[in-house]
């Protein structure tokens, strides 16, 4: 009989229980016995194929303006003038030389972070939210804190 298997974990293309070996679908790959998306910057079968010239990220699918392009996190060229630390890898900013800000909900080096907390501090995330409030997506909990 064919049918198509679902499981809660999208990238099984066969399962174990049934005999078979374990064996991931386009795009994933095995860890731990368990398939895994690809890590940004590669795709295909096991993940072997890195991004074609032009694009990189998660799953290849972001296209670059830019030449060299990383395969990873794109265009990574700052202009002359730009100013931020260095050290912090232009934490808070993205796209083309990192003229824009991150999108609410993300921060990090090229916005590649998602913070778990509202409000989001562009650069650190959580961790530099004012401490008499916070919220927490992961849990739907405001968190309140009172002072004497």
């Amino acid at each position: 009989m064919n049918g198509i298997v679902v499981s809660q974990n999208p990238g099984i293309c066969s399962n174990i229980s049934n005999g078979e070996h374990l064996e991931c679908c386009p795009n994933y790959r095995i860890v731990r016995s368990n398939c895994e998306e690809c890590l940004p910057g590669s795709r295909g079968v096991d993940c072997a194929e890195a991004c074609a010239p032009g694009f990189y990220g998660r799953l290849c699918r972001e296209r670059c303006s830019c030449d060299p392009c990383d395969k990873v996190y794109g265009c990574q060229n700052v202009p002359k003038d730009y100013t931020h630390n260095r050290s912090a890898d232009w934490a808070g900013s993205r796209g083309v030389d990192c003229k824009e800000d991150c999108a609410p909900g993300f921060y990090g080096r090229l916005c590649r972070e998602k913070c778990a907390c509202d409000p989001c501090d562009k650069v650190k995330g959580c961790e530099n939210v004012p401490t008499e409030y916070m919220y927490y997506r992961s849990t739907g909990m405001y968190i309140f804190f009172l002072f004497r």
